[in-house]
């Protein structure tokens, strides 16, 4: 064999080296952009169940119901494009199977000032409307949510998160009346009243009804104290500090 032909094959040899590790680290490069897509999906799933599974069921309307249930079957579907095994599926098909389950009623509480029990609650509900809202918005700015639907469910989030301030808002009135009277808090619960009537489609009618009985009692008690002691009524329309 001439030095030229042995040259020739030793640069042959070396080219082959070189598209066997070409080939290995596309294929290496596609593998690694596959896992990562993967655990994209499977933390898209597990961030949108847990908004849906953890908003409390009365600001689970039916179409933030459809539209985050929509998302997470549409990660779902993309997820198992990738990687289509039977644990899988049966994940998706047992999401698909809680999405259709109907939610409990939840009543207005009879008798309740607020629809949270507590300002614990309260604010967790906050926050969790606070970050439901987010994820909507996110989804529609890369373009998978539609306009419409991402309008129509961010406006019952904003709803509902106006609805829990509100909340808090009459819990600070409750305080204020039981730490210093009446007078003071009185002031409080008709700015509640009016934020509450300016909340559409929330269904605040009872929660409406009873903090108008309420304002009423407390009203009906500055009366009395004013009878009693008229130098008192100087205080009624003083604002609260």
């Amino acid at each position: 064999m001439s030095p030229t032909e042995t040259g020739l094959l030793i640069l042959a040899g070396v080219l082959a080296l070189a598209v066997a590790a070409y080939v290995a680290q596309q294929i290496e490069n596609q593998r690694q952009a596959r896992r990562l897509q993967l655990m994209a999906l499977r933390e898209n799933i597990r961030r949108a169940s847990y908004l849906l599974e953890s908003l409390p069921p009365q600001f689970q309307t039916s179409e933030i119901r459809q539209v985050i249930g929509a998302t997470i079957n549409s990660f779902w579907d993309r997820l198992l494009k990738l990687e289509n095994k039977a644990e899988n599926r049966a994940q998706q098909e047992a999401f698909k199977q809680q999405l259709a389950q109907p939610l409990p009623a939840t009543p207005f509480p009879a008798g309740s000032l607020t629809l949270m029990p507590d300002r614990d609650s309260a604010r967790r509900a906050r926050a969790q409307l606070r970050e439901l809202g987010q994820f909507i918005k996110q989804q529609h700015d890369r373009g998978e949510l539609s306009a419409q639907a991402a309008s129509l469910t961010i406006r019952q989030v904003k709803s509902g998160y106006h609805r829990v301030t509100v909340d808090l808002s009459i819990l600070d009135a409750i305080e204020i009346e039981t730490g210093r009277g009446p007078q003071v808090a009185v002031h409080q619960y008709r700015n509640c009243l009016g934020k509450l009537r300016s909340i559409k489609g929330g269904h605040t009618e009872q929660q409406i009804a009873n903090l108008q009985a309420r304002l009423a009692t407390v009203e009906a008690q500055i009366e009395r104290a004013e009878r009693d002691d008229p130098a008192a009524g100087d205080q009624d329309d003083s604002p609260a500090p």
